[in-house]
């Protein structure tokens, strides 16, 4: 919030109970929206990294394949690079997270629906979220339950309990090694243009 107003990026907040609600927040978003009517959407969090290829204007929607690094003992060291820390990663699937405006998107958790044509290749989405410290996943955790203890379904965001039954550490050999995937040299670059190399 704080880099928003110093960059002087048009933002506002809203009131979440102390939850961590996707139905809020994706009501939240809709009814933003409507109000902007803008011509394309890029959904993500602050702990998310795209690969948004220049030539998908002619499209609806892209298809993004997406990567969750994963905590497994890396040292944090000072200055981070997320990027070249953390290259342990679960393949989450595909998401449509960057999608022409319409009044017909449909909003479900990650699954965003989207009608027309689709650019469809390994276009890489990264969500470093689980990178983060046990106490910073423990406290959103606590703001998800409140959510489900709202009524909201348990399986958006059945990755905290996952997490958190392991204390947040995930086992290297459970996952894939990044750096010997396809998408290194792409994750190397997107560590290039945040001035992380």
């Amino acid at each position: 919030w704080e880099i928003l107003q110093k960059e002087g990026i048009p933002s506002h907040q809203y009131d979440t109970d102390g939850m961590f609600s996707e139905t809020l927040m994706q009501n939240e978003i809709r009814d933003t929206l409507f109000k902007l009517s803008p011509q394309w959407v890029l959904y993500m969090g602050c702990d998310m990294f795209f690969d948004i290829p220049k030539d998908y204007a002619e499209y609806d929607y892209v298809v993004f394949y997406y990567y969750a690094p994963k905590y497994t003992g890396e040292e944090r060291k000072t200055p981070f690079n997320p990027f070249m820390t953390f290259r342990h990663a679960y393949p989450c699937g595909s998401l449509n997270f960057l999608f022409r405006w319409s009044e017909s998107v449909i909003f479900d958790a990650d699954n965003i629906t989207v009608q027309g044509n689709g650019l469809r290749r390994k276009t890489l989405a990264l969500n470093y979220g689980d990178t983060k410290s046990a106490e910073e996943r423990e406290e959103t955790k606590i703001r998800k339950q409140k959510a489900w203890d709202k009524g909201e379904h348990v399986a958006w965001g059945s990755h905290y309990l996952s997490g958190s039954s392991i204390n947040w550490l995930w086992k290297k050999e459970n996952l894939i090694d990044l750096s010997k995937t396809d998408h290194w040299s792409t994750i190397e670059r997107i560590a290039k243009e945040c001035d992380l190399t």
